[in-house]
């Protein structure tokens, strides 16, 4: 994509992306959880978990438009490093995806009801629009986590197992699954 196009999705992603995403990565620097804090390309907030905290959460995270990596990718295995970050942009496309859409429908909810506050709305909440991954990972039996479709698409993505050169979904969809 063009450089053009990337910076018309952060236009669109900034009422979630980057008020609530650099947001809460602001707030983990100013309470100690995170450091290093730089701005990566198309305005992607990135940082570290501090070692303390990485302690107890073990996986490097995307916020809006802002990721926070665990300190032990960093300065490691390029491969590594380079998965994980391929991983966290699919979770930030995932949110360029979402309030596009959102800024769709509420252009047309205002355009059609003349209430361009609502429009606005329904914008602005694009970005939580993924919680539904997570009410329907556990309404269908799975893990509220590993079973949100948002995250399942990333780790199939980005995943091959060493020992079988399958994806995680390959070695997903293999095991039974309550429907």
């Amino acid at each position: 994509m063009n450089k053009f196009g990337k910076w018309i999705l952060f236009a669109i992603t900034a009422p979630y992306g980057v008020v609530v995403g650099w947001s809460i990565i602001l707030l983990a620097k100013i309470f100690f959880f995170a450091e290093n804090l730089h701005f990566g390309p198309y305005g992607i907030l990135l940082a570290q978990w501090k070692p303390w905290f990485a302690s107890k959460w073990k996986y490097s995270t995307a916020f809006g438009r802002g990721v926070v990596f665990h300190p032990k990718v960093i300065g490691k295995d390029n491969s590594i490093y380079h998965r994980i970050w391929q991983h966290e942009m699919i979770h930030i496309k995932q949110i360029e995806s979402l309030m596009m859409l959102s800024c769709i429908i509420g252009t047309i909810v205002g355009v059609i009801t003349g209430n361009y506050l609502l429009g606005l709305g329904i914008w602005i909440s694009g970005g939580i629009w993924q919680l539904s991954n997570f009410m329907t990972a556990v309404l269908t039996g799975g893990h509220i986590y590993r079973d949100a479709e948002h995250e399942r698409s990333a780790y199939a993505q980005t995943s091959t197992f060493r020992n079988s050169g399958k994806t995680w979904l390959d070695n997903h969809l293999s095991k039974p699954r309550r429907w």
